[in-house]
C-alpha cells in the first residue's frame, strides 16, 4: 500500500494548467469535501487530471490523503487494517481525511462491503471488536480531557467516535470511462473497472456519493496543457509546435471517433503521451544537433591547425 500521507500543494498542482473547466471541478471537488458525509465519484475520460484534482482539493482544505491502490498480496485483512488506521485518525484525533480509489484498483466484494457501509453510516460493523475496540475506546476517552463534556459510557464513547469520523472522513472514488460518440449511439465503456457492476455492488457509492463527470478536454485546454508541457522551441516557432500538437490529437480523436467498431480512442492521457514523445524525440535530435556541431567543430580546427603546419 503506498500513497498515504498529507497531501502537499506541490503534489497536488503536478504540472496541471488551470483552465476555467479545471476550475469548475476543483470548486465542486472542494465543496463535497467541506462537508460533513461528503464523498465523490469523479467519473471520465482517462487521463482528464481526477486524481490530481481531488488532491489538490484535499491540500486546500488542510487533509491527509490515502491512496489505496491495491496489489496481488493486498488482501481484504490489509485493507481493514489500513481503514481502522484512517478511522482512528478522524474519528479521535479529528484529522481530516481523504481516501481514494482510484482506477487501478480491483476490489473484490470484500472491500466494496466495508466501503459501503463507511459511506452509508461512517462505520463498519466488527471491525473493532474485542480488545481492539477497547483499546479505542480508551483512545476516544482520553482525547476527551481537552474538552468539557466527558463520556464514560462505551455506547457514548463509540457514538462520538463515529461523529467525528463522518464530520471528518472523505472517500472519493476516480473512475474511468470511455465515451464514444458514434451515428447512431453514445457507447459507455470503462477502462478498468466496470461502473456498472460497482454500483450493483455497492450501491452507496452513487446514492451517498455526488458524481463529477469529467469530458474529454476542449481546444481550449489541450492548448493549455501542451504550453505548460513541451520542452522545446521558443517564441513563434513554440506556437506553432503547440498548435500543430492540437491539431493532430484533434484529428486522431475525430478519426477513431467515426470507426465503426468503436476499439480505440483517443483520451487526454493519450494527448500526454504524445507530448512526452515530442519531448524524447526534440532532446534526441537536440543532442545529436549538438554532436555533429561539435565534430564539425573539432574537424575545421584540425584543418586549420594541418594548414597552418603545412606552411
Amino acid at each position: 500500500m503506498s500513497g498515504r500521507g498529507a497531501a502537499s500543494l506541490d503534489d497536488a498542482l503536478d504540472q496541471f494548467a488551470v483552465t476555467d473547466d479545471v476550475l469548475k471541478h476543483l470548486a465542486r471537488i472542494e465543496r463535497v469535501l467541506s462537508l460533513p458525509l461528503g464523498h465523490a465519484v469523479l467519473m471520465g475520460v482517462p487521463g482528464t487530471g481526477k486524481k490530481t484534482l481531488a488532491r489538490f482539493a484535499a491540500w486546500m482544505i488542510g487533509a491527509t490523503v490515502f491512496q489505496v491502490r491495491s496489489h496481488a498480496s493486498y488482501t481484504a485483512q490489509d485493507f481493514a487494517n489500513d481503514i481502522r488506521n484512517v478511522l482512528r485518525q478522524a474519528g479521535i484525533y479529528h484529522r481530516k481525511m481523504v481516501v481514494i480509489f482510484d482506477e487501478s484498483n480491483d476490489l473484490d466484494s470484500a472491500f466494496l462491503e466495508m466501503m459501503n457501509s463507511i459511506l452509508a453510516c461512517g462505520d463498519v460493523p466488527g471491525l473493532f471488536e474485542g480488545e481492539e475496540k477497547a483499546a479505542l475506546l480508551k483512545e476516544v476517552q482520553e482525547n476527551q480531557k481537552r474538552s468539557t463534556a466527558i463520556e464514560t459510557h462505551d455506547e457514548a464513547l463509540y457514538s462520538q467516535f463515529l461523529d467525528g469520523v463522518r464530520e471528518n472522513l472523505h472517500v472519493i472514488f476516480s473512475i474511468p470511462i470511455i465515451r464514444q460518440e458514434t451515428n447512431t449511439n453514445i457507447d459507455l465503456r470503462s477502462e478498468v473497472s466496470h461502473a456498472k457492476d460497482l454500483a450493483s455492488r455497492s450501491p452507496a457509492l452513487y446514492n451517498r456519493c455526488i458524481v463529477d463527470w469529467f469530458g474529454d478536454w476542449d481546444s481550449e485546454t489541450l492548448e493549455s496543457i501542451a504550453d505548460l508541457k513541451l520542452e522545446v522551441s521558443r517564441g513563434e516557432e513554440r506556437q506553432i509546435v503547440v498548435n500543430s500538437a492540437v491539431r493532430m490529437h484533434t484529428i486522431a480523436r475525430e478519426h477513431f471517433r467515426r470507426l465503426s467498431d468503436n476499439s480505440t480512442v483517443a483520451t487526454p492521457r493519450h494527448f500526454l503521451e504524445f507530448i512526452e514523445q515530442l519531448n524524447r524525440i526534440a532532446l534526441e535530435k537536440a543532442q545529436s544537433i549538438q554532436q555533429g556541431a561539435a565534430r564539425l567543430k573539432e574537424g575545421l580546427q584540425k584543418t586549420a591547425t594541418s594548414r597552418y603546419c603545412s606552411r
